[in-house]
């Protein structure tokens, strides 16, 4: 590791997508060094090919892991199973002949089907790949998932012999138990087995899937960065990534009504639970002209929860669609209680948490916003690429 720490080689990004990504370099000798990373919350397969990292055709690749130093053999799949935001680097080496004392590389993945956020039917593909030049046998899968969840197959699960290049492949139906969650989540783990020589392997993989709910008139939402949201009764949720919502970041997923902030309404509502992403992570009253253009509509606020510095009142002081000045106060439990209260074109923002004693966070003037504004619930994890839920109940404005 320290060698190709320090070869000045340069590395280059050989592919990305949302839970994986690859870079690569090729050293001095013709041997190529790849980073498989798994940017996901669970264990996955990251692959790539020998083609793409630049090497020659051969036949056969040795795989040497440059953290445990064990070599595997490929005929040019470079794959491996990685933990959760882990990596695996690898050293791969063309060879003339398949590598004696090396077991071929062998991968589990588990792919879902596209599927509605809030549908409770899933299927699932478990495949296990012989990427070595040399076959395998006994190879095996199967799949668990949690208390009430229903799975169920007609695929082979079992092979005597996987032949090189091959898989075994096996499409699951799963079948989730109904949940009043906001975000139902159920963790789904599926494990393979093969024979090499006198020694049985054993890999698992795992994946979590989550379940919301559809948001119902006359609430509408928005996302300017990812988001989800749900609804449950009186409860919303919201599951949101973004940087920040402070200037010149305006990243957040918002569930709201048009036009219902004008003069004279208060606004407000219990924060159930929110995500510690990090202490400036965001989440409560969010009120601009207009909510879908971020980082652009003027007559914008917030009135927040932090997990570490209390309760925000931020507003847009110039007009140009970007918070910029802040009050601050307090420190956050959950659950708190927010109200906001517009005369005219000023807002005072208060917190509780009682639902009976509310202490002012701060009072402003937009000289910017309109007769009617948007007002929503808004929520930002402020770690882009993270991201956390906050859960809502009790949203009323008037």
């Amino acid at each position: 590791m320290l060698g190709v720490d320090q070869d000045g080689i340069d590395a280059r990004r050989i592919s990305d997508d949302a839970e994986g990504q690859v870079f690569a370099k090729t050293e001095q000798n013709g041997d190529a060094v790849v980073g498989l990373f798994n940017t996901g919350s669970a264990p996955r397969e990251v692959a790539t090919t020998a083609q793409a990292l630049g090497l020659p055709s051969s036949r056969d690749y040795a795989l040497t892991d440059l953290w445990n130093h064990g070599t595997t053999e490929s005929a040019g799949r470079i794959a491996a199973d990685v933990p959760p935001h882990g990596v695996v680097l690898l050293r791969v080496h063309p060879t003339r002949q398949v590598a004696g004392d090396a077991a071929p590389s062998v991968t589990l993945a588990l792919n879902w089907a596209p599927a509605a956020s809030d549908s409770t039917t899933r299927t699932v593909t478990a495949v296990l790949s012989d990427n070595g030049s040399r076959p395998v046998t006994n190879a095996a899968l199967d799949l668990t998932g949690p208390d009430g969840a229903t799975i169920s197959t007609t695929s082979p699960t079992h092979a005597r012999t996987l032949k090189p290049g091959g898989t075994l492949s096996a499409t699951y139906t799963v079948a989730l138990k109904p949940s009043e969650d906001l975000f139902a989540t159920s963790a789904f783990r599926a494990a393979g087995a093969y024979r090499f020589g006198p020694a049985t392997t054993h890999l698992t993989v795992g994946d979590t899937i989550t379940v919301d709910h559809p948001v119902g008139a006359p609430y509408r939402t928005f996302a300017s960065t990812t988001a989800s949201f749900s609804q449950s009764g009186t409860r919303l949720g919201i599951r949101a990534q973004g940087a920040d919502l402070y200037t010149p970041v305006d990243e957040y997923g918002t569930i709201y009504l048009p036009g219902a902030e004008h003069d004279g309404s208060t606004t407000t509502v219990k924060i159930d639970s929110q995500a510690d992403t990090n202490v400036w992570a965001k989440a409560g009253i969010m009120v601009r002209n207009d909510i879908t253009k971020a980082g652009a509509s003027p007559g914008y606020l917030a009135l927040v929860e932090t997990p570490g510095n209390g309760y925000l009142l931020d507003w847009d002081s110039d007009g140009d669609g970007q918070l910029d000045s802040q009050d601050s106060t307090g420190t956050a439990t959950y659950p708190s209680w927010l109200k906001l209260v517009r005369h005219g074109t000023t807002y005072s923002g208060y917190y509780s948490t009682d639902d009976a004693t509310w202490n002012l966070v701060g009072t402003i003037t937009l000289p910017t916003a309109a007769a009617t504004q948007d007002m929503g619930l808004t929520a930002t994890s402020h770690a882009a690429g993270t991201t956390g839920e906050t859960d809502f109940d009790s949203f009323t404005t008037d």
